[in-house]
């Protein structure tokens, strides 16, 4: 093999190794993104699954199988979204990740009386949509409770995007 050969071969060995780690940088970026974010439980393809989270400038938009939402960008990294479902409801957790916890802030029930009643989902069916906000745990300083707090008045710009699907409407 010649030098200029030798050389070409380096070369492409490099850019090889180097798109396989910028692929493999990726590919741990993206999916650490959604283990922090949230999880869905019912990956199926039936009831109530997150599918995407996305960066809209000063929002964080979710995706779900039942509609989109969003929520400041700037509670990405301490908001936990979780979806669950149980037989005919299901359930979008909300929790604030607060001193190396997780802890409950917030619930959206779909189709389960539990909470204040905030609308009406419009799919084959109408399905009430409810929420129940925790009480702060007694232990939390006075900015860990700011920062509960501020995690639970999010669910005013959740509803309020909620709205904006065709399929929702915020009770009276």
């Amino acid at each position: 093999m010649s030098k200029k050969q030798k050389k070409i071969v380096i070369i492409l060995s490099v850019l090889c190794a180097a798109f396989i780690l910028f692929d493999v940088v990726l590919y741990f970026s993206l999916n650490s993104r959604q283990l922090n974010n949230g999880s869905s439980e019912n990956n199926d393809g039936t009831g109530l699954s997150i599918v995407s989270y996305t960066e809209n400038g000063e929002w964080m938009e979710v995706e779900t199988s039942y509609g989109k939402f969003h929520y400041p960008f700037a509670f990405s990294d301490i908001i936990k979204i979780e979806a669950v479902n149980k037989g005919v409801s299901a359930q979008l957790r909300f929790s604030a990740k607060i001193e190396d916890k997780i802890i409950d802030a917030y619930t959206i029930y779909f189709n389960e009386p539990k909470g204040v009643p905030c609308g009406i989902l419009k799919m084959s069916e109408e399905i009430p949509v409810t929420v129940e906000f925790e009480n702060a745990p007694k232990k939390l300083d006075d900015d860990w409770l700011i920062t509960f707090n501020a995690v639970q008045e999010t669910f005013n710009d959740v509803l309020i995007s909620m709205s904006e699907n065709n399929d929702f409407e915020i009770s009276d």
